[in-house]
């Protein structure tokens, strides 16, 4: 920026007037580092001699390997440019907010032309802007190589007896003595010399191996660094995280093992943390280390890479065990039978599965992680469970939330309490998608994608049914029947053409009372926790049974979504023969898909058909960049089809310090100021809140209000209106 002729004004250093600024606007419960950008954000922002606020989506960082996939910064950093603005609506953004795109992973090249483009938004000259580029990237390497450098000369300095600690931490960790109580300092007052651990040989460790999945840039580095401290008898650790740190809950485990048995120092910082207890916990860890200085503590364990676990071969004589998120595993069930995998979907989850969870876990992974952890250990323990033929099934993906870390962490699981063999069988929705579905079956793809298509509308027609039904269960009853069916003629290798005609004729049959409409309710959120009924406490029912009707995305929309993604990275690769792969399977899935969906054409009112992922992306703009992946952007561009579609209430159900749901409740600040809809935010760690009913009924009368309101406008009013509040006045509430 200098160079390009600018004048570049900082932020106020981290002080406690900048935090407590932060903590008041955050709109929602990110990590302590990203409540300070938002007053870093907000400290520019009141300055009124800025001509621009310079505020770049950083998706990843340089690769440290090219066998390892993808190496993104988290989720919450991502988003940073459009949370914090979305939590100031006081700001006046027009013109001064710019946010530039920038991919480190692809490449000086690929970061060259985004950067040019950035400058040419600010006047700059594309010859200037690209020589200002070089100049940056010459101006780093220096950096860099000066640090290594004085990485080299202080561990030439240590003496074999003597003993360094290794700040293992993200820069805005480790390098702002505002967010980490000047740990290395205090350590340096008690006599002990800490290193960063940017100066430690990074680049030389290649840890691809035992962590391919690895897709955060800092979790590469943390790992890297681990192993040479565990190699070293000279350094220990001193691990600087956050309370609600999503990719710490899983990187933690993996030093632990990288460690191997060395003792670590883990400091959780957040804005309720003291200097004194930090000074005593250090002093206590120093204490420590005087009586294992000097000996090797390293005990072997390697961890194990989970895709070499199973081969076509292993899974025909094993029993491929399903975790529970919704219905639609049936389906997939059934069409690995029919390819020759025995497969069985796991019953629902219940508080049998939370205790096994819990007991396995440390509690700070997310909820969905325990809960498939607690069914994975309810399988084991069940009578009759055959270790040595059987196996788990876990879908996977690069990043950047947690979801691609939950078959590492079940590996290490299964391989502790001696189950080695049992095989983890991967479905990779990125990268490996077209081998782990061939190993699934010939037929796998187009059955499974069948299955999915006619349970998403069988849900639909009962959700749109069943409030109005005058037999009560008599839907639950149809949708269990077509449900068990369609297992049965997908196994057969069926059609489901004349399942789904029937099926519709029988929804169609049921005698409803539909004279006091009730007000729509739209659900987003996280995929597993919006789709598991026991994980969100059955949350349609409580809407229907408090007077409204439920409408939720299907589960066509994420299977879509992962779809676009890997044809957006075809593209961006330049991978034509992927890409070509990926736009045949999806015209022969559209295609398939119609066959099913025109059968319930009609019966379906709302959301009959699925639109694409581009149309749902194209809605969420104004809140977030389409280059942040994951369930924000599908989350708030349902939200706004919602508004679209009439709906008078929008629910963000997600796990407790889930990155893309706390991401969703920062925007949602914005939306619902941009159109005066109740909005509900629900978050669900595995424990019943005293007060969650009483939430729910105070949004539900809103939402009723606001249905009122606009019945009213319609000019249709007084009777349906008095009717909808008569209902209100019953105070009818669904079981617990």
């Amino acid at each position: 920026l200098t160079e390009t002729g600018f004048e570049v004004v900082l932020s106020s250093r981290t002080n406690r007037d900048l935090i407590a600024a932060g903590i008041d606007e955050t709109a929602c419960e990110p990590c302590f580092p990203v409540k300070v950008a938002h007053g870093h954000v907000r400290d520019l922002a009141k300055r009124k001699d800025l001509d621009y606020i310079f505020l770049p989506t950083v998706v990843d960082m340089p690769r440290a390997s090219d066998d390892i996939v993808n190496s993104y910064v988290c989720p919450y950093v991502q988003s940073v440019p459009f949370m914090a603005p979305a939590a100031m609506p006081d700001v006046d953004w027009a013109g001064r907010l710019r946010r530039p795109i920038i991919h480190f992973s692809r490449g000086p090249e690929w970061v060259t032309r985004e950067l040019v483009n950035f400058a040419a938004g600010l006047g700059v000259g594309r010859r200037r802007a690209r020589r200002a580029v070089a100049e940056a990237y010459a101006a780093q390497q220096r950096f860099a190589e000066s640090m290594k450098a004085r990485g080299r000369e202080v561990l030439a300095s240590l003496g074999p007896d003597d003993t360094a600690l290794v700040i293992i931490s993200r820069p805005y960790n480790g390098c702002d003595p505002g967010l980490n109580m000047n740990i290395p300092e205090k350590l340096r007052d008690l006599g002990c010399l800490a290193i960063p651990m940017d100066m430690l040989p990074l680049d030389e460790v290649d840890i691809s191996r035992e962590h391919p999945h690895m897709y955060w840039k800092y979790g590469q580095k943390i790992l890297a660094a681990a192993r040479i401290i565990a190699h070293d008898r000279r350094l220990y650790p001193v691990y600087i995280t956050n309370f609600g740190c999503g990719p710490d809950s899983f990187i933690m485990k993996y030093v632990g093992a990288e460690l191997q048995g060395k003792p670590c120092l883990v400091l959780e910082v957040d804005e309720h943390s003291a200097d004194v207890g930090a000074i005593t916990r250090c002093e206590a860890y120093l204490d420590s280390l005087k009586a294992v200085r000097g000996r090797d503590l390293r005990v072997e364990k390697r961890l194990r890479v989970a895709k070499m676990d199973y081969s076509r071969k292993t899974l025909g004589k094993r029993t491929v065990y399903i975790p529970y998120m919704d219905d639609h595993g049936y389906a997939m069930a059934a069409a690995m039978r029919a390819g020759g995998v025995d497969a069985r979907q796991m019953p629902m989850s219940d508080e049998e599965t939370i205790a096994w969870g819990r007991k396995y876990t440390s509690g700070k992974e997310c909820y969905p992680c325990i809960i498939t952890t607690g069914d994975i250990l309810r399988q084991i323990h069940s009578p009759g469970f055959d270790p040595n033929r059987s196996a788990f099934f876990m879908p996977t993906a690069f990043g950047p939330c947690r979801f691609g870390q939950y078959n590492k962490f079940q590996r290490i699981m299964l391989d502790e309490l001696g189950l080695e063999d049992v095989p983890m069988v991967l479905l990779d929705q990125d990268k490996d998608f077209q081998g782990d579905v061939a190993n699934l079956g010939a037929d796998f793809r187009k059955l499974a994608w069948s299955g999915i298509v006619f349970v998403d509308c069988l849900q639909k027609i009962l959700r749109e049914t069943r409030p109005y039904e005058v037999h009560k269960g008599e839907c639950d009853q149809i949708y269990e029947k077509y449900l068990r069916r369609c297992e049965e003629v997908i196994e057969a290798r069926g059609g489901l053409v004349a399942l789904a005609r029937e099926a519709r004729r029988e929804f169609a049959a049921v005698r409803t009372d539909r004279s006091r409409p009730r007000p729509k309710i739209g659900l987003v959120g996280e995929v597993f926790v919006r789709c598991n009924q026991f994980t969100n406490h059955f949350m349609v029912r409580k809407i229907e049974a408090l007077d409204g009707e439920a409408i939720l995305p299907p589960f066509e929309e994420w299977v879509n979504y992962i779809a676009w993604s890997r044809i957006t990275d075809s593209k961006m690769d330049r991978q034509y023969r992927r890409l070509v792969v990926e736009w045949i399977t999806d015209f022969v899935q559209r295609r398939e898909k119609y066959r099913i969906l025109d059968e319930f054409r009609g019966a379906v009112r709302q959301f009959f058909d699925e639109p694409p992922s581009d149309h749902v992306i194209d809605r969420a703009r104004p809140y977030l960049d389409p280059s942040v992946r994951g369930e924000p952007i599908l989350s708030m561009g349902r939200c706004v089809e919602y508004v679209e579609a009439g709906c008078d209430g929008v629910v963000n159900l997600h796990p407790f310090n889930c990155m893309p749901g706390t991401i969703v409740n920062a925007l949602l600040a914005k939306f619902q100021k941009d159109f005066d809809m109740p909005v509900l935010k629900v978050a669900y760690d595995g424990l019943r809140q005293a007060t969650e009913m009483i939430r729910i009924q105070a949004f539900m009368h809103q939402c009723r209000e606001r249905f009122e309101s606009r019945l009213k406008k319609m000019g249709n009013g007084a009777g349906i209106g008095g009717a909808v509040a008569a209902a209100t006045s019953r105070g009818r509430e669904p079981p617990l």
